[in-house]
């Protein structure tokens, strides 16, 4: 009898640690999170709310969830003819408030992949993002982008970001495969 109730409590547990696991991992893709992200982004990036020339764009998103003292975020990396230059495109952080955001950052020249690393500066995740010198050279190194008490570096290329080794955390946004239209 004994054995049976921890085998029952062993897979209760393990069903449950493997679904938060995987909803952990995933990225948010109901359009009840989705729809506002995006509407939430079209006016961060067109305040105006004129579309011309953005309707190639494209975001490809990953929500991290609180863990610990750190607070969730949500990195919105933004692909598309006015989002993105020879050095890379633009990552939106944001932190989620109740059915909107608040931009805890605003980068450019961002390249793929962005990893989420173990570290926390002031309550925010730390976040490494690639580097590289132009259109035609690979990443050259990895950025760590750590929040300042207000907002994120803009630039992972000049202080306060700074190089730190490749792989140090776990790589979140890695391709812009499931992307999905701005507009």
């Amino acid at each position: 009898m004994h054995n049976r109730t921890l085998s029952t409590a062993l897979l209760i547990c393990v069903a449950v640690t493997g679904s938060l696991f995987a909803q952990k991992d995933l990225p948010a893709r109901s359009a009840s999170f989705r729809d506002p992200l995006k509407k939430f982004v079209r006016s961060v990036l067109n305040p105006d709310g004129n579309k011309d020339g953005n309707e190639d764009a494209r975001i490809v998103f990953f929500q991290v969830p609180p863990k610990g003292k750190a607070k969730a975020i949500v990195l919105v990396y933004v692909i598309g003819s006015n989002w993105c230059g020879s050095g890379g495109c633009t990552l939106l952080i944001l932190e989620p408030l109740e059915s909107s955001f608040k931009v805890l950052g605003r980068l450019t020249i961002v390249q793929l992949p962005i990893w989420l690393l173990p570290s926390t500066t002031n309550g925010y995740p730390d976040i490494g993002v690639g580097v590289r010198g132009g259109r035609r050279t690979p990443v050259e190194y990895e950025a760590k982008l750590s929040f300042d008490g207000f907002m994120y570096p803009s630039n992972p290329s000049l202080p306060p970001a700074h190089r730190i080794p490749f792989g140090r955390g776990r790589k979140i946004i890695v391709s812009t495969e499931d992307s999905v239209a701005l507009y």
